[in-house]
């Protein structure tokens, strides 16, 4: 599909399933964070938020080791698609063995008894991921977001109900388990069900096609890789320093950010690429298309999660239970870190639809290394630190691609950030509001009126 056969009808119609699959996904992973804090503790989410960065670090390289390039690709032939489904799939097996094989040592790390089984149950999920990425990004480069949508609510429908079921019947951490691989299955399954039968994989490799797709797959892997690995090693060195506990209330915060973040930023970036990907030639377009997107998301998302910021407390206690009280704070920090990451959402989509992901890896890169040094010198002795290092990785990262930005398309930083200062302005005045209107309505009995109270104010 070329650029002039794009109608402005797709891409609405794309972006229209985008929203729903992120937003449907979104409520029913609330609904399920709402279920899981009131029957797990916060140790075993925990536990198995650790184990689960392991393999997401690993499901990255298996999902999205072709994604880009097959998505950028002007014209790839069946030959491209098979040669990465039969790459990826031997990956994920290669990567479901090697995990198994180094299970007790994990546990040795983690110090947790039982996290040997879990990250080995959790590694067949992994596995799977292998059969559907390439046929993923073949439907996002096709524009056939609708399949995508169904598939995933499908998906996520099953595995949180066969999850929630198995919390509410006592079964721990394993419930989480449970969740993961049998929505890695029914997503797998499903997404073959929904491909066009010309998607049907031949008995066919090529070793030059595979040359050709690794050339810019594996920067580009790269750079999501080490993208992922910055909150991963978080998370995993919070476990480490702060223990289990610790880490079921970071992970519980960034799951209820990361919730609102599909809702209203992870739809338009989905589409973003391909959208992108085909106006990459005029330099002009291009540039006016960011600065839009910009203004776009903040509009949303500042609100949204200033909102979420101020409500923080009383949402929690609401949600969760009074046992996550403690996440409170990290609740506050995340939410707020949108001030630096809203402006530079399309910055990822934009290079790479430049064809210049090795951009995007040296940001990476250098946030990374921040992130390591600082873990390795000093430690994180208490949640404060955790929640001062998270948020010098933000800052860090948004300086970085901002000067990346200029120097590929000549936009100075303040042309990057001049659109998100009016939302900004509307969004401080907003939390201001919310925060003082919260203060006095300490002495009102029900948590459910004062959240009311909030929301309408907001």
């Amino acid at each position: 599909m070329s650029f002039q056969n794009i109608s402005s009808k797709t891409i609405s119609m794309s972006l229209f399933w985008s929203v729903l699959e992120n937003g449907g996904l979104s409520v029913l992973s609330l609904f399920a964070l709402v279920i899981y804090a009131r029957f797990l503790s916060p140790a075993e989410f925990g536990l198995v938020a650790t184990a689960l960065a392991f393999i997401e670090l690993l499901s990255v390289i298996t999902g999205m080791m072709f994604h880009d390039a097959l998505i950028r690709h002007p014209k790839p032939t069946s030959r491209h698609y098979d040669t990465a489904l039969y790459t990826t799939i031997l990956l994920s097996l290669v990567f479901c063995l090697a995990i198994i094989g180094s299970s007790s040592k994990f546990e040795d790390l983690m110090k947790e008894p039982g996290s040997a089984e879990i990250v080995t149950a959790l590694s067949f999920g992994l596995a799977l991921t292998g059969f559907s990425a390439t046929v993923s990004a073949r439907l996002k480069k096709d524009f056939l977001f609708k399949k995508l949508a169904l598939r995933s609510l499908i998906s996520r429908a099953l595995g949180l109900l066969l999850g929630v079921v198995a919390a509410i019947w006592g079964a721990g951490a394993w419930s989480l388990v449970i969740q993961y691989i049998s929505m890695s299955a029914f997503s797998t399954v499903i997404l073959w069900v929904y491909a066009p039968k010309s998607y049907t994989p031949k008995f066919q490799f090529g070793f030059s096609e595979l040359i050709e797709l690794l050339k810019f797959g594996s920067v580009s892997v790269t750079a999501i890789l080490v993208q992922h690995s910055v909150k991963r090693v978080f998370v995993i060195s919070c476990g480490i320093y702060l223990g289990a506990y610790a880490t079921g209330l970071i992970n519980m915060a960034f799951r209820l950010v990361d919730t609102l973040w599909s809702i209203s930023a992870s739809s338009i970036n989905q589409v973003m690429l391909p959208v992108l990907s085909r106006i990459s030639h005029d330099p002009k377009l291009l540039r006016r298309a960011y600065q839009t997107g910009v203004k776009l998301s903040c509009t949303v998302l500042f609100p949204i999660f200033f909102g979420l910021a101020a409500t923080a407390p009383v949402l929690t206690r609401l949600l969760f239970g009074d046992q996550w009280a403690d996440s409170t704070l990290f609740i506050l920090v995340f939410s707020f870190m949108i001030v630096l990451q809203a402006p530079r959402i399309f910055a990822f989509p934009l290079l790479t639809a430049l064809g210049m992901p090795s951009r995007v890896l040296f940001v990476n890169v250098v946030t990374f290394a921040y992130m390591t040094l600082i873990v390795v010198t000093l430690g994180i002795g208490s949640y404060e630190a955790a929640a001062g290092i998270w948020v010098g990785a933000e800052v860090i990262a948004t300086i970085f691609m901002a000067g990346q930005l200029r120097r590929v398309t000549s936009m100075s930083v303040g042309l990057q950030f001049k659109n998100a200062l009016v939302p900004l302005f509307s969004g401080i005045t907003m939390f201001g509001l919310v925060y003082l209107t919260k203060n006095n309505l300490q002495d009102l009995n029900s948590e459910y009126l004062r959240m009311l109270i909030l929301v309408f104010v907001g």
